[in-house]
């Protein structure tokens, strides 16, 4: 009987090492976000509907496939944000800052037909940036006054001209909350534009 070799260990790829650290890091930064009912901020803010601000008219569009559905989360996505908002306003600062770029747009692309073929159920959720912006708009509004500590980061995303969906919804979470900001940055575009 030949006694037992130890067999060479084999290195561990580097893609398992780089997806433990990636759940590591994940998790760390998920365990730091406040909850309610159990459930992390960012759940509650992709319950929300989304003012859509398309035609300089505010839209509500029910993120929810069914109205009744809507109805349950609703008031509890709204107490979310009534309770949690001001502590996180970064997070929705970070919505408001979502951008289309073309990995959002294959990935939306995909997600859509999915639904298409029936792998996925429809939904409006499928990460579109417009969309997250609008959730964000909706919180903001709602928080009014609450979101007053945020207005330094919302101020940077209107002046922000090199993507247009990101500064008119910056614009319209200003004319929502800070109504006096949203007339002296108006007034500063109008003076940078010179007479017509």
């Amino acid at each position: 009987m030949t006694p037992l070799r130890h067999l060479p260990r084999k290195p561990v790829p580097l893609c398992a090492l780089v997806a433990v650290v990636g759940a590591a890091v994940f998790i760390a930064l998920a365990s730091r976000e406040p909850r309610f009912k159990g459930r992390a901020f960012s759940y509650w803010v992709d319950q929300l509907p989304a003012k859509l601000v398309w035609t300089n008219v505010p839209i509500s569009v029910l993120n929810r496939r069914s109205y009744q559905e809507f109805l349950v989360t609703s008031d509890d996505a709204d107490r979310a944000i009534d309770t949690l908002g001001p502590a996180c306003l970064g997070t929705l600062v970070l919505r408001l800052r979502a951008r289309e770029n073309t990995t959002t747009r294959l990935s939306y692309a995909l997600k859509s037909e999915a639904v298409r073929l029936g792998i996925f159920k429809p939904d409006w959720r499928l990460g579109a940036a417009w969309f997250k912006r609008g959730q964000a708009i909706y919180a903001f509004s709602r928080l009014g006054a609450r979101a007053k500590p945020a207005l330094p980061q919302i101020l940077a995303l209107a002046r922000c001209m090199d993507d247009p969906g990101v500064r008119r919804d910056a614009l319209e979470v200003l004319r929502r909350v800070s109504p006096a900001d949203y007339s002296n940055l108006a007034e500063q575009d109008a003076a940078k534009a010179g007479p017509r």
